[in-house]
């Protein structure tokens, strides 16, 4: 792979890190679920887009050469040299040699060693890990799909245009994956109510369309799966998306009581489809208080406005000097 790429999933990470740092301080406890949305689903975007924003400089700054350097570093690591084997002594070959050693050591194709530095060995192990990480989400992937293909489905009235109500004998933990939803047997047998809040529950999250966040979430953890924010943040988005779907559960009618003793009851069950929208998804506490915490105050989405500096210390840090100026600098020192 080029260097570029590598300099860009460095960049990538610290646009992110820098982005979500003060997300969990200033904006996670808020009850605007769709602007909290909106938000992470922003960091993720932006994050992507803003090492290819390169603003010019007249100088270069601090933070800039910094980044510069790394980058220099990184693009002379990348291209695997080798070097010819020295002699026992460490020496160069001596040039004192026979005509027909010398007719021999031009035959000969000299012995080369790799080295390896500790920049190569990095790489080495994120592309290692890029590996291990999609090939475990393609797998997430088949299996929600080969559940899909093997469930039954079901006519239900007053379900949205487009949306796909299924039923599986064996599954333990009811989800939806974009328009299709997956119930299993035991709770279309049971109490009504019941099975309608989880119905109520996935549509909302269908209809929220959550998987096609889920998608950039995944695609920016498994990208950077060394990073830990791109996890943290992940989980925030699905922890937003399961107050949302709470909250449709609840403007639709459902006694809060009895969603929320559902919701404790099935806490337990585990949730083999990552990946996707689960019912059970944990942790359950945070969505209990959620219910219960008072609406935000009116202003209280203006403490996004964190990003805006944050993005220009960003950009800051992609700076390049202005070429021209460099030259002219140059030229007048001569």
């Amino acid at each position: 792979m080029k260097a570029s790429l590598f300099i860009y999933i460095l960049k990538w990470a610290i646009s992110l890190t820098l982005l979500y740092s003060l997300y969990g301080l200033f904006l996670r406890k808020e009850t605007f679920h769709r602007f909290n949305r909106m938000v992470l689903l922003g960091i993720l975007l932006t994050s992507m887009v803003l090492p290819f924003s390169i603003i010019h400089t007249k100088k270069e700054t601090i933070v800039s050469k910094g980044m510069s350097d790394i980058e220099t570093n990184i693009a002379d690591e990348i291209v695997i040299q080798y070097q010819p084997e020295e002699d026992a002594e460490g020496t160069e070959p001596s040039t004192h040699i026979s005509f027909f050693k010398k007719k021999q050591s031009e035959r000969e194709t000299p012995v080369r060693t790799l080295h390896l530095s500790p920049v190569r060995w990095l790489i080495l192990l994120y592309l290692l890990g890029l590996v291990y990480f999609w090939a475990q989400y393609l797998l997430s992937v088949g299996a929600i799909y080969r559940v899909i293909r093997q469930s039954l489905r079901i006519d239900k009235d007053g379900l949205p245009k487009g949306v796909c109500l299924k039923k599986h004998p064996s599954i333990r933990t009811p989800f939806s994956w974009f328009s299709t939803i997956i119930i299993r047997e035991d709770d279309l047998e049971g109490n009504a109510n019941i099975t309608d809040a989880i119905i109520a529950h996935e549509l909302a999250h269908v209809q929220l369309r959550h998987s096609w966040d889920n998608l950039l979430a995944d695609f920016t953890a498994n990208m950077l799966w060394w990073l830990p924010f791109t996890w943290m943040l992940r989980r925030d988005l699905r922890d937003v998306h399961e107050y949302q779907a709470d909250q449709a559960v609840m403007q639709m009618g459902f006694d809060a009581h009895t969603y929320q003793m559902l919701l404790i009851d099935r806490a337990t069950e585990p949730t083999p489809y990552e990946i996707a929208n689960n019912f059970e998804q944990n942790p359950i506490k945070r969505r209990l208080v959620m219910m219960f915490r008072n609406q935000s105050g009116r202003y209280a989405w203006m403490k996004a406005l964190y990003l805006i500096p944050l993005a220009g210390i960003a950009l800051a840090a992609f700076a390049k000097p202005n070429v021209m100026e460099t030259i002219e600098t140059k030229v007048s020192d001569e």
